[in-house]
């Protein structure tokens, strides 16, 4: 049966975790673990719980005319920078909760690279694991609260401190860390003060009243049980490890490349498979070159000291066939790696057709060329669907030359099915 680990860094090198046989949905077996070394990790699938409080977020609303990621990444970070709470430079993540005409709120998260490079790299790097997503803390502790309708507090102890979290329906609406002296302990007169203030700035802002606070640990329950709210006690182990693999997906802290071509190849196979095909393809006609000229290459190689002495005296050792056979060789090496990566031709067309279901595609080679099909499908009105449109052309053009496109517009439906076709430039 296939396993996984989720795992939370508690200090240098070392991680506590769950090792968990099955899907990550429906675990079939669970095994605690509070120490885990790289070493006990190389080559695993791994999620990795990114704890570090290195971080800003809020719920913020935009007027955008015309919506593009690359704006949307402008404005927030101008956002972040001017708020000044992060000192390095950080990644952004963000998601759409509601668009009303120009308007839109989302919710934004915005943590500093330095720690979670360094997680990433010792876990990909040196322990060569296959990480399959990287959950800020918060998100996979308000997923514990999928069944509550209404805003209420959580709270988590944790190294150095204590999340509190505004959560509704699994998804965290605030975040704060609290930190703690781990020598003096929790001061809980100023958790509880804490706990007030935010109640009160919630319901001005929100006219929201906060009464309800869900708590994991006894610790945290015995300490705020004199409290005027009501305390909900989950007895959950490690929820945060629990939870994680079934965090909000748009809060993967994967490089977008990494978080985008995962994504697709959960959702739609017929893309996976097109990737698939096309990886082939190029990985087939590197072998071609390199099984032709492998006997050639091995002959250069030793001779190479001799390159760097005289070029004429290399060339003198080698028949005219084999030299000509040389610069063939090279040449095709030349337009090998001249020809574009199979990830990028694919994170390419899955970002121009972000807002649509890809229903199929396929990439073949002739003549020198790959030959790109693609069909889809996106719901929405006319005026929507035009923008969606001229947007996708407007992408899609950029890497292929349209020979053919075709868009169907169901009135009944509210759908639009395209097709294009063309070849890479």
């Amino acid at each position: 049966m296939k396993s996984f680990f989720v795992v939370k860094p508690v200090r240098e090198d070392i991680f506590e975790g769950l090792k968990v046989e099955g899907k990550p949905q429906k675990p079939k077996k669970m095994e605690y673990f509070p120490t885990l070394t790289l070493e006990e990790l190389r080559k695993r699938r791994v999620y990795l719980l990114f704890n570090f409080p290195q971080f800003f977020y809020e719920i913020y609303s935009l007027n955008l005319p015309v919506y593009t990621e690359e704006i949307v990444r402008l404005r927030l970070t101008d956002r972040v920078n001017t708020v000044g709470y992060l000192t390095q430079p950080f990644s952004l993540f963000w998601k759409i909760l509601k668009k009303e005409g120009n308007f839109y709120e989302l919710s934004y998260l915005a943590i500093e690279n330095r720690g979670l490079f360094e997680l990433k790299n010792k876990l990909k790097g040196l322990a060569q694991a296959k990480l399959e997503g990287i959950i800020f803390l918060p998100f996979a502790l308000a997923r514990a609260l999928e069944e509550e309708k209404e805003e209420v507090f959580l709270l988590y102890k944790d190294i150095g401190g204590i999340w509190i979290i505004i959560a509704k329906e699994s998804f965290p609406l605030n975040i704060e860390f609290f930190q703690i002296d781990e020598l003096l302990g929790v001061n809980f007169d100023e958790i509880l003060s804490r706990l007030n203030f935010l109640k009160n700035l919630y319901y001005r802002d929100r006219n929201k009243e906060l009464t309800k606070v869900y708590l994991f640990q006894e610790e945290l329950k015995i300490g705020l049980e004199k409290s005027d709210f009501e305390l909900i006690y989950q007895e959950i182990s490690h929820p945060d490890l629990l939870y994680a693999p079934l965090s909000d997906k748009a809060f993967n802290l994967l490089p977008e490349n990494e978080r985008v071509l995962k994504e697709v190849i959960e959702k739609n196979y017929k893309l996976a498979f097109g990737m698939l095909l096309l990886s082939l393809i190029f990985l087939a006609s590197g072998f071609l070159i390199r099984k032709a000229n492998s006997q050639l290459e091995r002959e250069i190689q030793k001779k190479e000291f001799l390159l760097r002495e005289s070029i004429n005296r290399l060339l003198s050792e080698y028949p005219e066939p084999k030299v000509k056979n040389f610069i063939n060789y090279l040449e095709e090496r030349n337009k090998l790696l001249l020809r574009p990566q199979a990830e990028e031709v694919i994170l390419k067309i899955i970002k121009a057709c972000q807002k649509a279901k890809i229903t199929n595609l396929e990439i073949k080679e002739a003549n020198n060329l790959y030959q790109i099909s693609l069909s889809g499908e996106k719901k929405g009105d006319p005026e929507e669907i035009n923008s969606f449109s001229e947007e996708l052309l407007k992408e899609i053009s950029s890497f292929m030359n349209i020979q053919q496109n075709q868009f169907e517009y169901s009135e009944e439906k509210k759908m639009i099915i395209f097709s294009l076709s063309g070849n890479l430039k």
